[in-house]
């Protein structure tokens, strides 16, 4: 159930359309536009949590040393800050349903019949993983005003920045041409949700493009996610159902 959980969270953010097809690499943008703090506003501004979404389908594979093991997701997102996350097995048995919200965690173990709530600082406290970090973890490009961009400048077509987020050194390497975040590091932080983020496989999203390919890498394991079918601008709500007699456990 921990490794559940620990997965769940860190696929709570991605957004994308009903109809996928992968960009076009050939339209670039003149590089020299995007100098300073251009580059990381455009960006920005293509976040996408700035809109409801809903991911009908996600393929997640998690490998390490020991083991390989296969799960599928669906994930909703009601702006600003509400999120639903249903784990299930290739055989379709779910495993979990995660509801998290700025002040609320709630997670159904329906294998075994249990039901943990608690604040989402409770999430850092026991996987290390910040709700202030989900939205980096997909894609996301969260500043914070602990930087001077004004100097920064894209150099082949990339840009690299530094940021300090809930206190963790936050590296991104972003390409100017698309706008869009193409890995991110972690540094100088022993406890930590993931070592590396890499994106790839960018394909449209209506007006936007998302990372088709998401490879997390922590502790010598690997996260691999790819989204099969999603939907946004969505216009649904978000109902968590607690299981029946399930047993409460105060996550802390």
């Amino acid at each position: 159930m921990r490794k559940i959980i620990f997965i769940a969270n860190l696929l709570v953010l991605i957004a994308s359309c009903s109809i996928i097809r992968k960009t076009d690499t050939s339209e670039k943008r003149n590089e020299e536009k995007y100098q300073g703090k251009n580059v990381f506003q455009d960006t920005e501004n293509k976040n996408l949590t700035k809109q409801n979404f809903f991911i009908q389908k996600a393929e997640i594979e998690f490998s390490s040393e020991e083991e390989n093991q296969k799960l599928i997701a669906s994930i909703k997102f009601v702006y600003p800050d509400q999120y639903l996350l249903s784990l299930r097995s290739k055989t379709g048995i779910e495993a979990a349903r995660i509801f998290i919200t700025d002040d609320t965690v709630l997670i159904n173990d329906r294998i075994n019949k249990k039901l943990y709530f608690g604040k989402p600082n409770s999430l850092e406290n026991r996987y290390s993983v910040s709700a202030d970090l989900l939205p980096v973890v997909f894609g996301d490009f969260i500043r914070s005003k602990q930087m001077e961009e004004s100097n920064i400048s894209c150099a082949g077509g990339i840009a690299e920045c530094n940021y300090i987020i809930s206190g963790r050194n936050i590296k991104y390497r972003i390409d100017c041409n698309k706008l869009k975040v193409v890995s991110v590091k972690q540094e100088g932080f022993l406890k930590s949700s993931f070592d590396k983020i890499e994106f790839g496989t960018f394909i449209k999203a209506a007006n936007n493009l998302i990372p088709g390919v998401i490879r997390i890498t922590f502790n010598k394991s690997v996260i691999t996610v790819k989204i099969v079918k999603i939907e946004v601008p969505w216009s649904g709500n978000i109902e968590f159902i607690p299981g029946s007699r399930y047993d409460l456990i105060e996550l802390l």
